[in-house]
């Protein structure tokens, strides 16, 4: 009997489950995408002026990584000079890794042998 009473509640907070549900459904087929948007705004934090809004999260880390307001973070005309030395060290890193597969082909070789 006490099986009996539990499966009857459990249908009743069901049905009050689902009935929630379908008015969540109706009120946001009622209020639009137009409200949609703004609550979004609103949960993530508003939209402040200059950008200040979102996630605060985000805003963080942004700044740490040299991001954000204020021309933070390196200046372009560095990264010519970067981009160059990045080239030649990756042209490295591939010679090595050749030179790598290629005594690692000639030890497998003599293992066969």
């Amino acid at each position: 009997m006490a099986d009996e009473e539990a499966n009857d509640n459990g249908d009743e907070e069901e049905k009050t489950f689902q009935e929630r549900v379908e008015e969540i459904r109706e009120k946001r087929a009622k209020e639009g995408d137009e409200d949609r948007d703004e609550r979004l705004k609103e949960a993530m934090g508003g939209g402040g002026p200059g950008g200040m809004g979102g996630n605060p999260f985000a805003q963080m880390m942004g700044g740490m990584m040299g991001g954000g307001p204020g021309g933070m973070g390196a200046s372009r005309g560095s990264e010519s000079g970067s981009d160059e030395d990045l080239v030649r060290e990756v042209r490295q890193l591939r010679d090595e890794v050749r030179d790598a597969t290629r005594q690692l082909q000639r030890i497998a070789d003599a293992l066969e042998e």
